[in-house]
C-alpha cells in the first residue's frame, strides 16, 4: 500500500460535499478520478496533497 485515504466528511459552510470516501492505492497501481464539474475532484486532490486540511478523516502515506 502506498496510500490509505478515509474522508469522513468535507463541507463548505453548511453544505456537505463528501461523506464516507475511502480508498487505498497499492504499489504500481494507477488511479483516476472522473466526475462532472463541481463534484469535488479538485477538493479530493487538495486533501490528498495536504493543501486542504479542513476535513474530518485521515490520509496516510507509506514511508520508504
Amino acid at each position: 500500500m502506498i496510500a490509505d485515504i478515509s474522508i469522513t466528511e468535507k463541507s463548505f459552510g453548511p453544505k456537505i460535499l463528501m461523506t464516507g470516501v475511502k480508498f487505498h492505492v497499492d504499489d504500481g497501481e494507477k488511479v483516476g478520478v472522473v466526475g462532472r464539474n463541481g463534484v469535488g475532484k479538485s477538493t479530493l486532490f487538495g486533501i490528498v496533497a495536504g493543501t486542504d486540511t479542513d476535513y474530518t478523516g485521515e490520509v496516510i502515506f507509506k514511508r520508504g
